[in-house]
């Protein structure tokens, strides 16, 4: 009994891992293909816009307000890749 007991949590922890590998993969391939899609989108807003570079304010000590595009990145993301 204690073998077989063993046995069957070996393979519970084989299934766990198998799904937990599947589930990273996934949302890895997830979150590449949204990241790509959102470079495009603030690289044609920034050509849209006439800018030159383009920041991740979460790195950035201050900036105008008027620069930040996010909710206009955001929006055209949305638009062109809505949920299905």
């Amino acid at each position: 009994m204690t073998v077989q007991g063993q046995r069957k949590q070996r393979e519970l922890q084989r299934l766990q891992d198998d799904l937990q590998a599947d589930v990273d993969r996934e949302r890895n391939d997830i979150l590449q293909r949204s990241g790509t899609h959102m470079q495009e989108i603030v690289k044609k807003l920034a050509e849209e816009k006439g800018l030159d570079v383009v920041i991740d304010t979460s790195n950035t000590v201050f900036y105008k307000a008027s620069l930040d595009i996010t909710a206009d990145a955001v929006a055209a993301y949305n638009k062109a890749y809505p949920v299905k």
